[in-house]
């Protein structure tokens, strides 16, 4: 039972939001803080989010306003499959909208961000959206302040941000 409740918490205290269907009426706020930490998705439809903010089909609206506020510290995230994603103290969304404002804070020191896999995809302090579109007066901001980290992504498809904005 006890074993339970601790499994309970910890993922109540997961320091990554994720909304797949999405939607929200405004706001989306994430503020992380990890340390001497590891965080690992292995498996074909593989993902792992550390400090980060990702939503599918996404939207915000009504005051729009996405704020990621991530420190990290020693730790490393890692996705290993054939579709692996990883994501260090970004924002990742995929359908988008908004209706003003997306902001990353990111500091990441001695840490390793890695995807390894057929459809590899790594980000580290960066935002990616794809279908995008901010609106109500705009502004992307992403402020990343990386000290000896690593971000990689190995594989078919590869693709590694580092303390970037991607939009499509």
């Amino acid at each position: 039972m006890k074993n339970i409740i601790l499994v309970v918490v910890i993922l109540l205290l997961s320091t990554s939001y994720c909304y797949a269907g999405s939607k929200v009426d405004g706001k989306v706020m994430n503020d992380a803080k990890v340390k001497e930490s590891m965080n690992m998705a292995i498996g074909d439809g593989s993902k792992a989010n550390m400090g980060s903010i990702k939503m599918k089909n996404s939207e915000v609206g009504k005051g729009g306003v996405m704020t990621n506020k991530a420190d990290i510290q020693k730790s490393m995230n890692m996705a290993i499959g054939d579709k692996s994603t990883a994501n260090m103290g970004s924002i990742t969304m995929d359908g988008s909208k908004v209706k003003g404002r997306v902001l990353n804070n990111a500091k990441v020191n001695e840490s390793m961000n890695m995807a390894v896999g057929k459809g590899s995809t790594a980000n580290m302090a960066s935002i990616t959206m794809k279908n995008s579109k901010v609106g109500k007066s705009g502004m992307i901001h992403n402020k990343a302040d990386i000290e000896k980290s690593m971000n990689m992504s190995i594989g078919k498809d590869s693709e590694a941000n580092m303390g970037s904005i991607s939009l499509e």
